[in-house]
């Protein structure tokens, strides 16, 4: 990019440009993310009235302490008692 704003011909602006379309033809090429990695974690959710639903894609022990957070946060926020077994269902 310095080259291009230092070029002096237009031969040379023309060339630097092309290598820059090139290098961003590559790059959208890439993936940002790879969606099967072990690192790569992700938190989906939707919400409907009093409905929740949570998608998780992470390990078994992400969702179980996502899920436990939830089920503790009426007590730290509210002072109310947990949600009742039949109101949390989940599936793994």
């Amino acid at each position: 990019m310095r080259e291009l704003k230092t070029a002096t011909n237009d031969v040379e602006r023309k060339v630097l440009v092309n290598r820059l379309k090139e290098i961003d033809k590559t790059r959208s090429a890439m993936p940002c993310f790879a969606p099967m990695d072990g690192n790569f974690k992700r938190l989906k959710y939707v919400r409907y009235a009093d409905d929740s639903l949570l998608g998780i894609i992470g390990s078994k022990e992400d969702a179980v302490k996502i899920k436990d957070d939830i089920k503790a946060f009426p007590c730290r926020q509210t002072g109310i008692g947990t949600i009742g077994r039949e109101n949390a269902r989940h599936s793994y």
